[in-house]
């Protein structure tokens, strides 16, 4: 098992730079590929300023993948993943599930009452990490992120 060390941005000097270089290194792991979708550079910004994210240091160096999520809306209680990505080494070693743990023991904390998640639905990996954690699915949309694929749309009640 590799050593590594799960942080959140409230607790380190996470920076934009930092998401950024994440993002272009998992871009080609994306189908389609994020950069299609959206500015990279933008959407660091965003994250950053926006977001709550949880990442992986493997032996304290470079960050190799984060989650990223919103959990501010105390009207709705409604919390939405708008990233998670992990390279391709560091995957199937339970890590994924430790970044998505920390999500929903975040959103918990900040009385959320439900996160929702949007992926393609051919995405199996990732349907199954949000299933092993309690998420169902409620919808499949096409054309949600690109003309022609489907995205299915999963949800977790955090109090059920």
């Amino acid at each position: 098992m590799v050593p590594y060390l799960i942080k959140s941005k409230v607790e380190d000097s996470l920076n934009k730079a930092d998401i950024l270089n994440v993002l272009g290194r998992l871009d080609g792991f994306f189908r389609p590929p994020l950069s299609s979708r959206v500015d990279l550079d933008s959407y660091s910004e965003k994250l950053l300023s926006r977001a709550e994210i949880d990442y992986i240091l493997p032996d304290g160096r470079e960050i190799a993948g984060l989650i990223a999520y919103y959990c501010n809306d105390a009207q709705s209680k409604v919390a939405y993943i708008t990233y998670l990505g992990l390279l391709p080494e560091y995957q199937a070693k339970g890590i994924a599930g430790k970044l998505l743990d920390a999500c929903i023991s975040r959103c918990k904390l900040q009385n959320m009452h439900e996160i929702v998640v949007y992926t393609d639905e051919m995405n199996e990996k990732a349907i199954g990490l949000y299933r092993s954690r309690g998420f169902e699915t409620s919808v499949v949309s096409r054309d949600r992120w690109c003309k022609g694929l489907n995205s299915i749309k999963l949800q977790k009640d955090l109090y059920a």
